[in-house]
């Protein structure tokens, strides 16, 4: 049995068989995978009120009415942040021994 583990940067997966744990030396939590809403007239509210807290752009809005995927459009916002909580987490478990330098993301040319 395979499980994941919760970190800062995302979830690491674990083979259970490798683990020599006495029962009562960790407990097990299930979570939500995603807090996005699964069906499309809820992915329309979230883009709504995505747009209406400010975090889209119009031409994001526009593109996730078309098709409401809302991954397509909120990974690569957060990709920098996750890579900041992947470094960290290498540095605590590997001492930086498997630091990655990121590579800088050019900026979109806004739209006229």
């Amino acid at each position: 049995m395979r499980l994941s583990s919760q970190r800062k940067a995302g979830l690491s997966t674990l083979d259970w068989a490798e683990i020599d744990l006495d029962s009562e030396a960790y407990v097990l939590r299930a979570n939500v995978i995603s807090s996005l809403p699964k069906l499309i007239p809820g992915k329309l509210q979230a883009v709504k009120d995505y747009q209406d807290m400010g975090v889209l752009t119009p031409n994001q809005t526009i593109r996730l009415l078309q098709n409401p995927d809302l991954d397509s459009v909120l990974d690569p916002m957060m990709a920098s942040l996750d890579l900041i909580y992947k470094q960290i987490d290498n540095i605590l478990d590997h001492g930086g021994a498997r630091i990655r330098s990121p590579r800088p993301t050019p900026r979109p040319k806004p739209s006229t």
